[in-house]
């Protein structure tokens, strides 16, 4: 079966909204939101906290800045997870196996896959606090900005985190099928090598 690749991979990098970020209202503070690191959350809390959208490319100022960092392998399987469920409109189950090698060969597949460190381009690292999105992630927050950044909740009555949920859904035997094989695992942490890098030091 022949794939024609420029229908399947959404590689629309314009959709990237690099520079993108929000304010705080004394304008002392920036938080630069990236693709399946809490981005909604973050932006959520911002929009609720009176932040201003801001484009940090295009008015860089010498503000603060935090951003939240994802463990690039495990990023990476939550933006499949969401490529195939909401661009492809299709389940695990209904996705052919071509589409799937496509996936492993292309490995950038949008915004949400594209890397970490593109996100924070131009910003000073003494300018940067990075934070991890594990359980530490809202203490670390309200240390920042004085206030928790709660968990989001896809289904508030039933309580199941977007995680959570993530997880019924995702093939683990074939992400552990790549992971296990050793060509393309080195080449998905080269790609990848800056946002293993920024997650290693945060």
């Amino acid at each position: 079966m022949q794939i024609d690749i420029a229908k399947i991979v959404r590689s629309e990098h314009e959709d990237n909204h690099l520079g993108r970020c929000f304010e705080s209202p004394d304008a002392q503070l920036r938080y630069v939101p990236i693709p399946k690191c809490g981005s909604t959350t973050g932006e959520r809390w911002c929009l609720d906290n009176n932040w201003t959208r801001k484009n940090y490319l295009a008015d860089p100022g010498n503000q603060k800045y935090i951003a939240i960092i994802r463990e690039p392998w495990n990023r990476w399987m939550s933006a499949v997870d969401m490529y195939l469920r909401w661009n492809l409109g299709k389940t695990w189950t209904e996705t052919s196996k071509d589409h799937l090698e496509v996936i492993a060969k292309t490995i950038i597949m949008d915004q949400h896959s594209e890397r970490q460190a593109l996100y924070l381009h131009n910003i000073k690292s003494s300018n940067l606090t990075l934070l991890k999105l594990d359980d530490s992630l809202s203490k670390n927050w309200e240390g920042i900005t004085g206030q928790q950044l709660p968990v989001r909740h896809w289904n508030p009555k039933s309580g199941e985190t977007v995680s959570g949920i993530e997880e019924k859904h995702l093939n683990r035997e074939w992400f552990d099928k790549l992971y296990n094989n050793k060509a393309w695992r080195e080449r998905f942490t080269k790609i990848y090598n800056a946002d293993f890098e920024l997650w290693n030091k945060t």
